[in-house]
């Protein structure tokens, strides 16, 4: 309870040097460090999947041409491509 008698109240130097305001202030540095960490993450993993989808589209593109190039030679050739693929 606040005590009516102002001079027996604790300063604002006295509450914010405290030991609960002190908790609070590790507390929210805490918090503050684990957002930042966590937006770090997002971003990281953003750019992996931008990567990935890169690498993906360009697997897709070769294993394109190299059925056409197949499908030119022989028309057996491309079963054996899709069997191999398969194992992939």
């Amino acid at each position: 309870m606040i005590n009516l008698d102002y001079t027996k109240r604790p300063t604002v130097k006295e509450l914010l040097e405290s030991e609960t305001m002190q908790l609070v202030g590790m507390f929210e540095k805490s918090k503050e460090q684990k957002e930042s960490e966590q937006k770090e993450f997002e971003q990281e993993k953003e750019q992996m999947n931008k990567k990935v989808n890169e690498l993906e589209l360009k697997v897709s593109i070769n294993l394109k041409i190299i059925n056409q190039r197949f499908c030119k030679n022989s028309p057996q050739e491309p079963e054996i491509l899709k069997m191999i693929l398969i194992h992939i």
